[in-house]
């Protein structure tokens, strides 16, 4: 069974190739926008807090690369924020100065502390799973969420 774990940084998995651009000891380095793999030919992409570092413009370049190496009725993982939530639950705790309009800011945007730890898309349940149909999958799942990130299961 061939598994990935797509833009892993330090987050390595037991049993999964573990990928990332950034040089990390037991991580294959590589772009996971052009993976290295044959059609159809992996069981499981996992992908947690990756998507939202791609641009409006490369999201879905991201999802297709994803979605071509998966066999049918192999499984996609993704993990991202849920701008929908961040709004309903952060937005009347930065008005009111429960929390600063800068860790707002921080939960929308990333960290920002290291290069590449920045959010370029924020992504609702579903926009997610419109483009995903879209794209041709069968099955999407909302399988968590919570006030700040949801986590989609995906079947090819």
């Amino acid at each position: 069974m061939l598994k990935l774990n797509v833009g892993c940084g330090p987050d390595i998995k037991e049993g999964y190739i573990n990928i990332d651009e950034r040089d990390i000891p037991g991580v294959v380095r590589g772009d996971v926008r052009n993976l290295d793999y044959a059609d159809e030919s992996v069981d499981e992409v996992v992908a947690l807090d990756i998507i939202e570092h791609f641009s409006i413009y490369e999201y879905e370049k991201a999802l297709a690369e994803w979605l071509r190496v998966l066999r049918p009725g192999g499984r996609l993982l993704i993990k991202t924020p849920d701008i929908e939530k961040i709004c309903t639950t952060y937005f009347h705790q930065a008005k009111s100065g429960e929390i600063s309009w800068e860790r707002l800011s921080k939960i929308i945007n990333g960290g920002q502390d290291y290069p590449g730890n920045f959010h370029h898309i924020s992504l609702s349940f579903p926009w997610l799973e419109a483009t995903l149909f879209r794209m041709g999958v069968t099955r999407v799942t909302r399988v968590t969420s919570n006030v700040q990130n949801m986590t989609i299961d995906v079947v090819k």
